[in-house]
């Protein structure tokens, strides 16, 4: 039977047999690393996002997407790309845990004096979010480490 595991220390994916005790490869493995990323852009498309879900509760999400160059990510996001990260964005936000959320049913669940921004109101309102969320400058490797962790 042939598994697959990740390596601890040098984050490569392994391959092989395991030996009786399953706590490493007969002939220490064959590194399948790149062929299993390969395999996964191919799967999710470049562009796509993929749940992942674990005990049929979405886990993590998986994102394929060009590098971009340093110049690129200054320059402001198409509409499209900034309307889909407002989505992305807004969809994870918990109605317990988040300033805004999303209320579905009738219009009977809003209260008097309740905010309810649409079109530009709430586009402005989800940047605002987005913005005071981005870490400083400094925080950028603790960002791009938090990535792929349980949401």
């Amino acid at each position: 039977m042939i598994r697959v595991a990740c390596t601890a220390l040098l984050k490569r994916i392994k391959a092989g047999r395991p030996n009786k005790a399953g706590n490493s490869f007969i002939g220490g493995g064959d590194d399948v690393t790149s062929d299993c990323i390969k395999a996964i852009i191919e799967f999710v498309g470049v562009g796509g996002i993929h749940e992942v879900t674990v005990n049929g509760k979405p886990m993590y999400e998986i994102e394929v997407r060009y590098p971009q160059p340093v110049e690129q990510t200054e320059r402001a996001l198409t509409d499209e790309a900034r309307d889909a990260a407002r989505y992305r964005w807004l969809r994870r936000q918990h109605w317990n845990e988040a300033d805004m959320f999303v209320v579905a049913g009738s219009k009977s669940q809003v209260r008097l004096g309740t905010d309810c921004p649409s079109l530009v109101r709430l586009d402005d309102a989800i940047d605002a979010a987005l913005t005071a969320a981005q870490p400083a400058s400094g925080d950028q490797k603790q960002a791009q480490e938090g990535l792929g962790k349980p949401r």
